[in-house]
């Protein structure tokens, strides 16, 4: 019977409900470290433990002739917060067993009540073989071989077990919280060119995944979220398939285009989604009715010819623009990361006489094109375009800066007299928490260099922040260290390979 047991199970196994869950394999070249799984050992007369080579996860009995009864070793798994194991399954491998009462254990914790998923008791020694089950609803996973007793257990050398290639399936029920949606999206009835919406989104559970625009019900292009940890690691297929528990951010900022140019010109139902990494999908904007305009109308009928006065030289289009953060107006501006910074500005027509309105004042021009490019502060950094506006019929001009790196904006129109440069500069979005004796966190928004950043860690003496010590982060940009008690914070100085100013986490109390 227990060989037909293990063949239902493992035929149980069919692809989740896409609704809400999202797949983590670990043990897997895919997932590096134990991202989840902690050891357990019970055994007072020692030579039980467990390790974690790279043949998998391993709880072993050795140098000892016989174990007793409640001796056991194995590993645990628990889910992320705000999720719970819809599913598992995992192979597993068995060899060693002697005499006496082994038993061979894989439960799931639901309800504060121990699941078995799989059993062997008595244990036998076992080739590979995929094992698990589903319908959990669980809080933790638990893999083991522990001495079952009554009778004493007996290993042939070393008994062990050995697990690897682990899929859990993670059910995550929220979905995402989407807030600050501007854009021209928001702003524009009438939408020409490239059409941007910025907006800011947080997610419980597996962290927000995925943007898109979606018109007349089609969706568009996706726009990925988050660093290569929140990536699919199997190709084709199912998109929700990761290497770590919590794969995408839990907040995040960006911004997502809308090419109008390839719309036919009138009207079009817009909306803009954003996907956790569950599949949990929420409308962050819309849907609503646009109208695409880049045909430009008809020029009218010419009149009659009439004799013309001496030609002049072309009025010069003239740029104005600045960076404008609350009340604050600069060619140049220094933010905080994620801070709402937008562009303004005005084109007008320089010159004298039909160039001119009648109080003498240079005349606006409305309906002119401009191109908005950006260089991100790194040397050798190309231009890159990222969105187009129109001025309206005063000539004025608004755009929103994305969320990102410090750089250099350029304001380009056709005919223009001057191509305005505005530079950005954006705090370095670095966090710190105290916990477990150290103070940790990360700097986020990218750009870490390959081999980190430096973090510089600061005590508060005597009423004065005082450098303590200079670390470095790894690539992802997670750090941590030890510091003494007291007042602490982090500050991520202006350094070579990172476009960011000065940036200064909140302050901890380190105890």
């Amino acid at each position: 019977m227990r060989p037909l047991l293990t063949l239902a199970l493992v035929l149980l196994l069919a692809a989740p409900a896409r609704a809400g869950t999202y797949e983590h394999y670990t043990i897997s070249p895919f997932s590096p470290g134990l991202d989840g799984w902690s050891p357990y050992v019970a055994a007072p007369g020692g030579f039980v433990g467990t390790s974690a080579p790279s043949e998998g996860l391993v709880a072993q009995f050795w140098a000892r002739a016989q174990f007793a009864p409640g001796e056991r070793a194995g590993w645990i798994y628990t889910p992320p917060e705000d999720t719970t194991v819809a599913s598992w399954d995992i192979e597993r491998m068995v060899s060693g067993i002697g005499g006496g009462h082994w038993n061979t254990l894989l439960s799931a914790t639901v309800d504060g009540r121990n699941r078995f998923v799989w059993t062997d008791v008595p244990s036998q020694n076992r080739s590979w073989a995929r094992v698990g089950g589903v319908g959990l609803g669980a809080s933790q996973l638990l893999a083991g071989l522990h001495c079952g007793g009554p009778a004493a257990c007996i290993p042939l050398a070393s008994a062990r077990l050995v697990l690897r290639g682990s899929r859990v399936v993670l059910h995550d029920p929220y979905a995402p919280q989407v807030e600050a949606v501007q854009g021209d999206l928001v702003d524009g009835q009438v939408l020409r060119g490239i059409a941007a919406l910025a907006l800011r989104a947080t997610d419980r559970g597996g962290g927000v995944y995925r943007v898109f625009v979606e018109v007349d019900g089609r969706p568009g292009p996706l726009a990925e979220i988050g660093d290569a940890r929140c990536r699919d690691v199997l190709p084709g297929g199912d998109p929700y398939q990761f290497g770590f528990r919590r794969p995408c951010p839990p907040a995040a900022g960006t911004t997502v285009a809308l090419d109008t140019t390839v719309l036919p010109d009138g009207p079009h139902t817009i909306a803009v989604k954003v996907v956790d990494a569950a599949g949990n999908e929420v409308t962050a904007f819309g849907p609503v009715t646009r109208a695409v305009d880049n045909v430009p109308d008809p020029a009218p009928p010419r009149p009659p010819a009439r004799p013309q006065p001496a030609a002049r030289a072309p009025s010069p289009i003239v740029v104005t623009a600045w960076l404008e953060r609350g009340r604050r107006r600069a060619l140049g501006l220094t933010a905080g990361y994620g801070e709402r910074v937008r562009i303004r500005g005005r084109v007008t027509s320089a010159g004298v006489g039909a160039a001119q309105t009648a109080s003498g004042a240079d005349r606006p021009v409305a309906g002119a094109a401009l191109d908005l490019s950006e260089r991100v502060a790194l040397p050798g950094a190309p231009w890159r375009p990222i969105t187009g506006v129109r001025t309206l019929a005063d000539g004025t001009f608004t755009a929103i800066v994305r969320i990102g790196p410090s750089r250099e904006i350029r304001i380009a129109a056709p005919a223009a007299a001057t191509t305005p440069v505005l530079t950005l500069a954006v705090r370095a979005p670095v966090t710190a928490h105290w916990r477990r004796g150290a103070l940790s966190g990360r700097l986020r928004g990218g750009y870490v260099p390959r081999g980190g950043a430096f973090v510089e860690l600061q005590r508060r003496v005597r009423g004065r922040w005082r450098a303590q010590r200079v670390v470095r982060t790894f690539s992802s940009g997670r750090y941590a260290v030890r510091v003494e008690p007291g007042r602490v914070r982090a500050v991520v100085p202006r350094q070579p390979g990172l476009p960011f100013a000065r940036g200064i986490s909140p302050p901890r109390t380190a105890r």
